[in-house]
């Protein structure tokens, strides 16, 4: 390592993702975080949850995978990329990403990826839309391209946190657009966002992309809530 950037790494050392505590080795995370970091494992391709809540009901897309558990470590790393303009958190856990993809039996299939849009407002008042930031930074590991602006979010709508599932559904109705549909024409698409709850984001932005004439739509969040999250 260079001299002097070891220097600046040591007064302004990187953060460990997961508990934001200064670290001064070339990894993402501290080894007290290692054994705590909360794996989403055997969840179901529908719901997101293990173990499955929904029965495996139809949904619009189809499958979706996540990398961890919305919880510890791994809810503190997407708040801080979310809310605390944490963006050099979107590299490392676009890694978790990648890897996580590389196991879904869908890969191969995949086209191109798309970000989950917010409206041009609420991108301008945070600065950024993480999603992009994760989807672009997945680009770069896989090879698969980004289409941003293709899917945009056409009107405002109420904070999806603080609404029941069937509330969720009902207000995501109609919010999505594709803008340029020539593009993913014919393709399959991989929608990318940062937490899944009860999926209804994917499954409207799926059913606006299908409708447009897109083949197939897979999924994949940083994170999903476990059922006890779940209004």
């Amino acid at each position: 390592m260079n001299p002097f950037k070891k220097l600046i790494d040591f007064i302004f050392p990187k953060r460990c993702i997961f508990c934001n505590t200064p670290i001064y080795s070339g990894k993402p995370y501290c080894e007290q975080c290692i054994p705590l970091i909360p794996f989403a494992e055997d969840i179901c391709p529908v719901c997101a949850k293990n173990p499955c809540i929904c029965s495996r009901r139809e949904a619009t897309f189809s499958a979706v995978t996540a990398v961890f558990f919305y919880e510890l470590g791994a809810e503190n790393a997407i708040r801080q990329l979310k809310f605390h303009e944490r963006i050099s958190y979107a590299p490392p856990l676009a890694q978790y990403l990648y890897y996580k993809l590389l196991q879904c039996n869908f890969y191969s299939e995949i086209d191109c990826i798309i970000p989950v849009p917010m409206t041009k407002k609420a991108e301008y008042e945070r600065g950024y839309n993480q999603s992009v930031l994760l989807a672009k930074e997945l680009t770069k590991k896989s090879g698969i391209p980004t289409h941003i602006g293709v899917l945009a979010k056409k009107k405002d709508t109420k904070k999806q946190h603080d609404l029941g599932q069937k509330e969720r559904q009902e207000n995501l109705k109609g919010a999505f657009q594709v803008v340029n549909p020539q593009i993913v024409a014919g393709k399959t698409v991989l929608l990318c966002d940062d937490v899944y709850t009860t999926g209804a984001t994917f499954d409207e932005c799926a059913r606006t992309l299908l409708s447009c004439g897109v083949k197939k739509v897979f999924c994949i969040a940083v994170a999903t809530t476990r059922k006890a999250n779940l209004s």
